[in-house]
């Protein structure tokens, strides 16, 4: 009897297809089918909670983080001016670029609520013979 000097392998045979997922992108075409809106409907409230909670639990209250950044910025500045060394200059400038941040998500917050406000807001009425009332003051005036 001879011994071999291999070991034994152990093979699997099979089709292997590669499975990846394609980045999502939304197709305007979706908008004429029958369901989509009823779709759109019954997910929004997960969706919006979900919104919700990711941007408390990673923006915060953006006035309370402001406050609390503007002091921060504060301290780091009066440290810096009283030491103005190396390692404190960064150290200023990371709160400094913190604290822009979220003067951004405020502005950024002022200029939706501005559009919401500009929406919602009568430009133009129609009066009782037809004609059309444009501008505050004619509005006010068929009112």
């Amino acid at each position: 009897m001879t011994r071999s000097d291999h070991a034994p392998l152990l093979l699997s045979c099979g089709v292997w297809s590669k499975v990846f997922s394609r980045p999502f992108k939304f197709l305007k075409f979706w908008v004429a089918g029958d369901k989509f809106k009823e779709v759109v409907k019954l997910n929004w409230t997960k969706t919006e909670i979900a919104l919700s909670k990711w941007s408390k639990d990673q923006l915060g209250r953006i006035y309370k983080q402001m406050l609390i950044r503007e002091e921060v910025v504060r301290l780091k500045e009066d440290l810096f001016e009283e030491f103005p060394t190396i390692e404190n200059r960064p150290v200023f400038l990371k709160a400094y670029v913190e604290l822009k941040i979220y003067l951004h998500y405020e502005e950024e917050f002022w200029r939706q609520k501005a559009r919401m406000r500009k929406r919602l807001s009568l430009n133009i009425i129609m009066k009782d013979d037809g004609s059309w009332a444009k501008g505050v003051a004619n509005i006010v005036e068929k009112v």
